[in-house]
């Protein structure tokens, strides 16, 4: 805000604030006391900057949604504070947070997890499209999990109707985010937020913050032209345990001409439901991987030989009897690094698809 300083129990108007939750271009969102109601609620303070009725856009969008997967605005307020005008915008609040809250210490999302939250989003993009609305700006921190674990899709700042489906002009777009079709002609549709969801769920499975040290290194220049030539992502860059069929869905969704990637985010979670996932792979705080399916818990160990070899054990541990056996169809010694390699991927996918 570059009018207004907010702390903890401020006073504005009806809401007592409580907890900053977070900041960006549009403003402040606090976890706030509705005085009104008797209801804590999630807060958004805009700085209207003499046009309310734009500030006001996201507020009207979200109250007209009703959907599980998508993120209800219950109602808005225009106040003035010190010469300021303000729009409150309040929503529900998530104690759990947003999709981060899940990532483990290599900053990655389980499997099993990511793809569940995946579907969830994409049931509420579905029924945003129903509604000839396009998202615009899909990303990990505007994806909410609720008290029960579902996604839920908020954010509706730089929304953008579409009267009849077709494609439009966006007001504002995020940069890790930027489509082809969004460099090329300035324009989005269902696809670009599909797009969107196709970035999203790459970085969820393999590293929140991979495109933006991606863009650090190329710098923004060379950053979109990987996005304009539809290679910013490359099958080298997921992790050993994410299956070929799931890499087929994101990559999918990654083409680089909108009419190449899914017809609609029904499509895609339809392609996301059929996966067999059996098991998941995480981090313990230590970067170790960690293995777990239904019965059992796995685990692999490296150790060094002469000449730069190496031997490759695979465990799992009965989740039952806490009893650890060797894995043997993974387990060889004294073989190549390389050959280690493709050995750690295979385990890992065994893990993941049985």
């Amino acid at each position: 805000m570059s009018k207004i300083l907010l702390s903890p129990k401020d006073q504005i108007y009806k809401y007592t604030l409580i907890k900053k939750l977070g900041q960006g271009g549009f403003g402040q969102v606090w976890l706030a006391k509705d005085a009104a109601v008797d209801r804590v609620l999630a807060v958004k303070i805009i700085e209207s900057s003499g046009n309310i009725i734009s500030a006001l856009k996201e507020a009207r969008i979200g109250n007209k949604l009703s959907h599980d997967n998508l993120s209800r605005i219950h109602y808005a307020d225009v106040v003035k504070e010190n010469d300021t005008d303000l729009v409150i915008v309040a929503m529900d609040h998530y104690e759990n947070g947003d999709i981060a809250q899940m990532a483990n210490t290599d900053n990655f999302i389980p499997i099993k997890q990511a793809v569940r939250v995946i579907i969830d989003v994409l049931k509420g993009l579905d029924h945003l499209h129903l509604q000839n609305l396009y998202h615009c700006d899909i990303k990990p921190n505007n994806i909410l999990i609720s008290d029960n674990g579902c996604g839920i899709l908020t954010d509706y700042g730089i929304s953008c109707p579409s009267s009849n489906g077709e494609s439009v002009c966006p007001e504002s777009v995020y940069v890790l985010h930027m489509s082809p079709e969004v460099l090329k002609d300035n324009k989005i549709n269902s696809q670009t937020d599909i797009y969107q969801l196709g970035l999203t769920a790459f970085r969820m499975l393999t590293d929140l913050k991979f495109l933006e040290n991606k863009e650090n290194i190329l710098g923004r220049s060379t950053y979109y032209e990987k996005i304009k030539s539809g290679t910013i992502i490359s099958n080298s860059d997921y992790l050993d345990f994410i299956p070929r069929q799931l890499k087929a869905i994101i990559n999918k969704a990654l083409k680089k001409e909108p009419n190449q990637r899914y017809g609609s985010a029904l499509e895609m979670r339809r392609a996301l439901e059929s996966l067999r996932l059996i098991g998941t792979w995480t981090v313990d705080n230590s970067n170790n991987y960690l293995g777990e399916d239904k019965s059992y818990y796995y685990r692999f160990e490296i150790a060094p030989r002469r000449a730069g070899n190496i031997d490759f054990t695979a465990f799992k541990t009965n989740k039952s009897s806490g009893k650890e056996t060797r894995v043997t169809k993974y387990c060889e010694k004294n073989i190549s690094k390389r050959k280690g390699n493709t050995l750690r991927k295979q385990f890992m996918q065994y893990v993941v698809c049985g």
